[in-house]
């Protein structure tokens, strides 16, 4: 059996167990870049973020509780001047991480422990093909340069990396080229086919159309790399149906506990507080939204669909009603 197919069969049945297998971990708000598009740009403004020894804590408590992969992500995590040694710790925990990143602050330095303790992964967001259109979209002059470069590095140390577009109108013109990039690269490229509201960016052209959207992911060759795609035949309806707060959960740069990053409703504060206590009363929380998707009973692309009542709730406000954004999609088999 790969490793791949182990860790699938144990997020399995640490879902059936609700261990708390997989967590994401949103180290910062804080960013590099100005991209107008960004979630995570009001949250900037919000409380302090937590302290090392804090996040410190959390790794080492919820890694008792059963956590074995970890993703972080921010904002840009290579902001945090303690990235190194929060990566290293929940590491030595016997985590493995994956870090999500736009990639233009990686240095020789972060490749050094980097390549002591592989990542499962690093994962680039990729802006545009240029200079130019670094500039344009997330104001900085030679983004592309110095995203190349860490690339370069990367590659140079042995550490995985790969690369991620976002399906956005800004990029649109630049997509095919991003794909070229890639190749010329060798590097698998991921297109993220699925963009959620936001306070931001909501209204009638922040997105591309379910058809761009299905051109492009055909471009990518990844039209079928279904977004959370259904597993399990339960996976459907309800909050409480999902993987959220069982096998799964996510921490945000605040401190509080959520289900997942799709569902920001429900969040739990962990204070001083252990983290089992925070997760279960976000398990509570989670079981007693338990409201039917009407619109997912009587879907024909429901079975071409995540199914997933955080991300209804981040489109239309409610857990139990999907958009017709999302069914479009689903009948393209794009999520």
């Amino acid at each position: 059996m790969s490793y791949t197919d182990t860790m699938h069969l144990l997020e399995k049945e640490a879902r059936r167990l609700s261990i708390p297998f997989v967590g994401n971990f949103e180290l910062t708000y804080r960013c590099n870049l100005h991209c107008p598009f960004c979630y995570t740009l009001d949250r900037d403004r919000q409380p302090r973020e937590l302290s090392t020894q804090q996040w410190k804590r959390i790794f080492s408590e919820m890694s008792s509780l059963g956590l074995t992969r970890a993703t972080f992500t921010g904002g840009e995590v290579f902001v945090r001047s303690d990235l190194e040694e929060l990566y290293c710790t929940t590491y030595d925990l016997g985590v493995r991480i994956t870090l999500l990143t736009n990639g233009l602050l990686i240095k020789e330095k972060d490749c050094q422990y980097l390549k002591k303790r592989l990542p499962e992964g690093v994962s680039i967001s990729v802006y545009g093909a240029s200079d130019a259109d670094y500039h344009r979209i997330t104001g900085d002059a030679d983004g592309f340069q110095k995203v190349k470069a860490s690339i370069a590095l990367l590659k140079q140390y042995g550490i995985p990396v790969s690369l991620k577009a976002p399906a956005l109108p800004a990029l649109k013109e630049q997509l095919p080229d991003i794909r070229q990039f890639a190749c010329d690269e060798g590097l698998k490229i991921t297109l993220t086919k699925y963009i959620s509201p936001t306070s931001f960016n909501k209204g009638p052209d922040f997105r591309l159309t379910p058809d761009e959207v299905s051109y492009y992911a055909a471009l990518f060759d990844n039209a079928n790399d279904i977004m959370g795609g259904v597993t399990e035949s339960d996976n459907c309806c309800s909050i409480a149906s999902c993987n959220a707060g069982k096998g799964r959960f996510a921490v945000t740069a605040h401190g509080n506990m959520m289900g997942c990053i799709c569902y920001p409703e429900i969040q739990v504060p962990i204070g001083d507080g252990p983290c089992s206590a925070a997760l279960e009363t976000l398990r509570q929380r989670l079981r007693a939204k338990t409201e039917p998707c009407t619109d997912c009973l009587s879907c024909p692309s429901r079975s071409h669909c995540g199914n997933c009542g955080g991300l209804n709730y981040m489109e239309t406000g409610c857990t139990w009603k999907c958009s017709e954004y999302r069914k479009e999609l689903a009948k393209r088999h794009l999520i």
